[in-house]
Formats: C-alpha cells, structure tokens, sequence
C-alpha cells in the first residue's frame, strides 16, 4: 500500500470507562485510509503527552515509560512492515490485528478482572499474590509451559489445599484473558493428592505436650485456639471467633462460618479451661501456620512424613518432619480421627463436627494399624459374648 501514500504511525491513549488506566492505540495511516488499533492497556491519560508516554512515569504494572517507548516502536516497525505488504484497508486491519505491543500478563489480568466483580482487600492481595508468581515463571508471557513450570514450582513449596486454591484463582485469572480474547484457552494440571495410609494427626500424648507449653503473646494465642480445635474439631475460622462469652452450662454455642448453622459442642475440661483464657475473637494473619508449626515442633511433634502430589502425570513428593506438614486444619482432624480411634460412632462425630454427610467426613477415614488393631480386639469381644 506504500504506492498510496507515505505510511505514518502514531499512538493515543484512550481512557476506558470506569477506570483510572486508559487503552494505548495506534493510528496507522497509508495516504488518505487509516486504521486505529489496541496495542496496549493500562496506561495513566494523564502520564501520556504529544503521542509519546512522559518520560520516568510508571505503570500499575511496573512499566516504565522507556521500556513502553522501546516495545511501541517495535510495534511501529511490525505496523509498517505489514502496511507494504498489504493491498488494501481490510488487509492491513486484518494483519495489525492481534499484533499487541505489551505482553498480557496475569498481574493485568487480575487487576482487570478486580475491577469487573470487585472483591474484599484481602482477596485482592490473594489474586496478586497468584499473578506475580505466575509472571515470574512465564517471563516472555503467558504460556502452556510456564504455567506447568509454575506448577512444579507451586506444589513443590505449599501444601495440597493451598496449591488448589491458587490453581483456582488462576483458572479465574485466565478465563477473564479467554473472555476478551487476551490469552488463548489453556488446559491447567490438576493436584491429585497421591492416598496415604492415614492422615497427620497428632495423638493424644502430642496433644498434651502441646497443652503444657506457656508461650508469650501471640504464639500463646495461636496455641490455645489450636488446643481447642483438637478438643472440639472447629474449623479455624469458628475457633478464632471463640470467646470466652460463647461457653454456657459446659456447653459451646457457635455459629458456623461456612455453613451459617449453629453447633452446640461440650466441652472437655481441657477445652472449658482454654475457652475460660481467651479475650476477644483473633484474627487470621500471614504467617499463622509458620507459628503453629513452630508450637508443634516444640512440643515434639517428629517423625518422618511425606506428600505426594500428581501434578500432569508426575508424582512430586515432599518429605520432612511431621511438625512441618501441620497446618490450621490439623486440629479439626486430630480431633475427627482421635474419637475414630476411640470408637465413637460417625453419627456422634459428625454431630459435634457439623460434618453433613459421610461423603464429606470420608477424608478422614483411612485409619492406622493401630485403630484397626483396636477394632478388630473389640468385634472379637462381642462376637464372643465377653463384657
């Protein structure tokens, strides 16, 4: 098309609506014909002048105005390059199209997906944790094999639960890029934990080495919620809710967070003890399991364990000290596994639990030698008649 007229390239950002970041275009002209493409978003109106970004501005993102100069005029040499070779309007719109000057990345994506469903400030710090470790394993953007090198990277470092709930969150992360067309649909590796012969689960005597440590502050806080999920099996969000307040006639009245319903759990007198000691509800906070585990491997919790998770047909494994695989949700299930091992129905447990079906209360079924042993010696004393 350069026989038409001297082909010119200029840029614009126009502000989009509801947002403080504009879209960057690019105005490519061949004589009296021009096409106006997107080449980049997520830059400031106001941080833009005379066609060109001013200059040591910043992005959201972290672009700098000299790293967006060097990719516009990249952009500027593809533009020119497909306008000589185009023969028509409709042939240069078709091959500009696509050809974006900013690489898409999960940290944009995220931020534009927060401000499409806004969420609450700690979900959002959630969203960008995922988005920046995921930037850091696709450097050249967003890729099948980064995402499975970001994969090995994650399950290698948290546990089952937190890898499925960061794999969660980049599924909503891309599926914002697939709906408008940023990033092409990609498939994502699941984590299938790998089955164990029983769950973690501290026994009773590590439960009472963990009873009689005193801890200062905020490590002592966290140890008596802790005590108290594994005499009364609570979620974490509902035993850092507990107080003192909630404990009537032996009894603890609470309401549910996940499911909004209310429990009514008695208290061992270990537990009415620590419910005596605690003030006002606590807060989550980063870095809570790290202090748990800390409490445990004070208290002795040891031992030799492993996980393993499936992560695209390979099994990585992770092994280390018992102490080191404890997490918040280990109280509800040293409390859930030691009544199986006592012998309390499924019925009572689930009552005390809020557990609403079996399926539910599966997870914590595959017991050790030693309960079975357990089982096996009582069924002989019934079958025998013996008291």
């Amino acid at each position: 098309m350069d026989k038409y007229g001297k082909v010119s390239v200029s840029f614009f950002v126009q502000r989009r609506k509801g947002y403080k970041e504009g879209n960057i275009r690019a105005r490519v002209s061949v004589g009296g014909s021009a096409v106006v493409v997107s080449v980049g978003r997520n830059w400031p109106p106001e941080k833009w002048r005379g066609g060109v970004p001013k200059p040591n501005t910043t992005n959201a993102e972290g672009l700098t105005a000299k790293e967006l100069s060097a990719v516009l005029s990249e952009f500027e040499g593809r533009a020119r390059a497909v306008a000589v070779s185009c023969r028509s309007v409709e042939d240069l719109r078709r091959g500009l199209r696509g050809r974006t000057a900013m690489r898409v990345t999960a940290v944009s994506l995220a931020s534009d997906l927060m401000r499409a469903k806004p969420v609450a400030a700690n979900t959002e710090a959630a969203y960008m944790v995922v988005a920046r470790s995921v930037d850091e394993a696709c450097p050249s953007g967003l890729t099948q094999e980064g995402l499975r090198r970001w994969a090995e990277g994650m399950v290698a470092r948290l546990s089952s639960s937190s890898f499925n709930r960061y794999m969660a969150t980049l599924r909503a992360i891309l599926k914002e890029g697939e709906r408008r067309g940023l990033v092409p649909s990609m498939v994502l590796p699941e984590s299938e934990r790998v089955v164990r012969n029983e769950p973690l689960f501290l026994s009773p005597e590590e439960v009472a080495r963990v009873e009689a440590l005193r801890l200062e502050d905020r490590e002592e806080e966290v140890r008596l919620r802790f005590v108290l999920q594994c005499h009364t099996g609570l979620r974490i969000s509902d035993a850092l809710a507990v107080t003192s307040g909630d404990v009537r006639g032996g009894v603890l009245r609470v309401r549910m967070r996940k499911t909004s319903e209310v429990l009514n759990v008695p208290l061992t007198s270990v537990a009415a003890s620590v419910v005596s000691r605690l003030g006002l509800p606590m807060r989550w906070f980063s870095g809570y399991n790290n202090v748990l585990r800390r409490i445990c491997r004070l208290a002795g919790v040891s031992g030799a364990w492993e996980v393993s998770h499936r992560v695209g047909g390979k099994v990585v494994a992770r092994r280390g000290e018992r102490w080191e695989f404890v997490t918040t949700h280990t109280g509800r299930r040293t409390f859930v596994c030691n009544c199986i091992a006592a012998g309390v129905h499924l019925n009572v447990i689930m009552s005390l639990t809020g557990h609403r079906g079996l399926q539910s209360i599966k997870p914590y079924l595959n017991v050790g030698e030693e309960t079975r042993a357990k089982g096996i010696a009582a069924l002989s004393v019934l079958m025998s008649g013996k008291k």
